[in-house]
Order: structure tokens, then sequence, then C-alpha cells
């Protein structure tokens, strides 16, 4: 028997659960390869591979992925915070993709010089254009993903751009020009000391001409 293919079995528990799970052939006891499961009695959709639930779509038409601990107000959640198969990100009810960035999910922090990050995202080439599947008046503004990855290294490709990756790298040029804009007040000040001293002794020195030519 080729054992590529699946046993279907469809299941009527006593339980709530109805649906199909499918075993390898020839064993049709023990591993379940997968699985479609509907439970009446919370009303929500189950996809279960290798043992695992990795789908689960509520009564509610919330979709959870690589997790079954859905939000109240989250029509879509991937994964669980700190834990494998996504860090929690969601989507809220009025329809706000939200990243998962709990620290504890994170790991190998580094430090980056914001000044360079600066530098970098000034050579940027931030240009204005359309996805081609969209309507001809549809327009974007925003970098290339190419252009990106080859400024910042971010991401897992050349051919996409982490909403996260995108915002980390805006906060950073921030800090990085604030830090320039610190510098020059720091010599403006400087400067206009110097300048204060300078009319002061300017004044000195007119005085003293015309005291002299009184005598």
């Amino acid at each position: 028997a080729d054992r590529g293919f699946n046993f279907i079995e469809l299941i009527s528990a006593e339980d709530s659960r109805r649906g199909l799970v499918f075993r390898p052939f020839p064993s049709f006891t023990g591993v379940i390869t997968g699985a479609v499961l509907f439970d009446s009695e919370f009303s929500r959709l189950n996809f279960w591979t290798d043992g695992e639930e990795r789908v689960r779509i509520d009564g509610g038409g919330r979709v959870g992925i690589g997790t079954g601990n859905l939000g109240l107000f989250w029509p879509f959640q991937v994964g669980v915070d700190g834990q494998g198969g996504g860090n929690g990100a969601y989507v809220t009810g009025s329809g706000v993709w939200t990243n998962g960035s709990d620290r504890n999910s994170k790991e190998d922090f580094q430090e980056v010089n914001k000044r360079d990050i600066l530098i970098t995202l000034v050579d940027l080439p931030i240009t204005r254009w359309r996805y081609k599947v969209d309507e001809d008046s549809t327009f974007h503004v925003g970098p290339v993903a190419q252009d990106f990855y080859a400024a910042f290294g971010l991401g897992h490709s050349n051919t996409h751009i982490g909403t996260i990756d995108a915002d980390g790298v805006a906060l950073a040029a921030i800090q990085g020009l604030y830090e320039v804009v610190l510098e020059k007040d720091q010599v403006l000040n400087q400067q206009q000391s110097q300048i204060v001293e300078l009319t002061m002794q300017l004044r000195q020195l007119e005085a003293r001409l015309d005291a002299l030519a009184s005598d």
C-alpha cells in the first residue's frame, strides 16, 4: 500500500465534536495526521495537523492561527506571546494591525547607531506608486522592499517589509535627528555666549576710545 494515502474517518462522538479525522494508511489507529472538527457546544471549527491544533474559527467569526486562546475583541490573531507559532499579533475590531512586541518574546538585543540609521534613511528612495492589482487611481507612498532590505538588512526577505521594522527604523531615525538637533543647539548656545562676551568687550573698548577722545 502507498503510505502517502490517508485514511479518512468520520467521527460522531458522544460529546459535542463532529468532523473528519485523517490517519496514515494503513494504520487506521494511532497518530492523527489531520482533523477538521466542529464543536457544537462552543460553536467553533478546529483544524488539526500532526496532533496539534493549527487554526480555530470560533462562533463569533474570530480566527486564530497557532492559538486557540482568542482575545474577546480580536477578529484575527497569530500565535501567543513568547510561544511558538506566532508572537501574538492581532487585528483589533476596528481593523488595526497590532504587532506582538513583548520583551519576553525577544532575544539577542543589540544597540543601534541611530545617527547612521538617520543618514541611511535620508538616502532611501521614497516614491509614489501603485500595486499592479490595484485600480489605476489607488496609490501609495514608500520604499520598495529591495531598497529597504539592502539598506537595513531587516526581515526575512527582500520582497517584503515588516511593519515593525519600518516603525523601528523611523523611531530610531527620529531619535538620531533629536541627537543632531541637541548638538546644534549646544553649538548655537556657545556661539550666543561668545557673541554676548564680544559685544561687552566691544562696548568697553568704545568707552575707552570715547574717554581718550575727550581728554
